[in-house]
Order: C-alpha cells, then sequence, then structure tokens
C-alpha cells in the first residue's frame, strides 16, 4: 500500500498490487522452507498453492473488504476489530 501511495496511484491499482505482492511473497516464503525438506521444485510449487491459496485469499479480503470502515478507529489491543463487527462506534470517536 505504501508503494502504491508513494507512486501517486489510485485506490484500486495499489490494492492490486498489495495483493499481488501478497501472494508472491507468500508462495515464495512456503516454497523456500518446503524445498528444504529435499523435494522437487514441482512438488514444492504444488504445496504452496495447496497450503496458502485460501489462507492468502482469506486474509486479503478480510484486510481489504470487511477491515476497511475502521480508519478513524483507534487501534488500542484490538479494539478496532471489535468496534467493526458489532457495528458500534468507538468512544471519542464522534
Amino acid at each position: 500500500m505504501v508503494l502504491g501511495t508513494w507512486w501517486g496511484w489510485g485506490n484500486w491499482p495499489t490494492v492490486a498490487l498489495a495483493v499481488v505482492l501478497a501472494f508472491l511473497f507468500g508462495y515464495s516464503l512456503t516454497i523456500g522452507f518446503v524445498l528444504r525438506a529435499n523435494v522437487t521444485l514441482r512438488q514444492a510449487v504444488k504445496v504452496a498453492l495447496a497450503a496458502d491459496t485460501v489462507s492468502i485469499l482469506v486474509m486479503e479480503i478480510t484486510d481489504k473488504v470487511v477491515a476497511k470502515p475502521r480508519q478513524s478507529v483507534p487501534t488500542v489491543d484490538g479494539e478496532a476489530v471489535i468496534f467493526v463487527f458489532v457495528g458500534k462506534s468507538p468512544p471519542g470517536s464522534m
């Protein structure tokens, strides 16, 4: 998100970049560790795709869609997440 802002990109291109980088780094880290277990690159890619696709997708959807309304909410020990899901405004936010 920082790169898109720095480059002056709009919201959607910045979100797209963040999602692509999340998948790239997520798969890369998994493949790197799986390769240390002496498996072939093909097997490591299969493991990474099977293990990380749903996980990264859920994290990105949660971060970009569900958690987005908390921009003005204080981030004190998870308090922001609680207010987003119960639909109430945090104290002092109005």
